[in-house]
C-alpha cells in the first residue's frame, strides 16, 4: 500500500481482504503510519500481485482510492474474524 506520511510518499506491505461491495480492507496495527493519518479524503494506492513461477504466468492489480477507517466495533469484529 502507498500512502503519504509526513508529506512523504511510504509504502508499506500488508494484509487485505475484499469486502462483498468490492471494497479493499487493509489489515494494519495500532502503531501503524496509515491508521492515525487515513480520513476519508486520505487518497492512497494499493497493489496486489500473484505469480506462478512453474507456468511463468501472473497477474497484477493496481487500484487507487480514498482511504477511511472502519470505527464500528461490529464490522471491526467481523473483519478481524476473517482469514487475512
Amino acid at each position: 500500500m502507498g500512502f503519504t506520511h509526513q508529506a512523504l510518499p511510504v509504502i508499506r506491505p500488508v494484509n487485505h481482504l475484499v469486502s462483498d461491495e468490492g471494497g479493499i480492507i487493509i489489515r494494519t496495527h495500532a502503531g501503524a503510519a496509515l491508521p492515525t493519518t487515513a480520513s476519508a479524503s486520505e487518497v492512497v494506492v494499493y497493489g496486489a500481485d500473484r505469480l506462478d513461477l512453474d507456468t511463468r504466468t501472473g497477474w497484477s492489480v493496481v487500484v487507487t482510492g480514498t482511504a477511511s477507517r472502519v470505527t464500528d466495533a461490529e464490522t471491526t469484529a467481523d473483519y478481524r474474524s476473517l482469514p487475512a
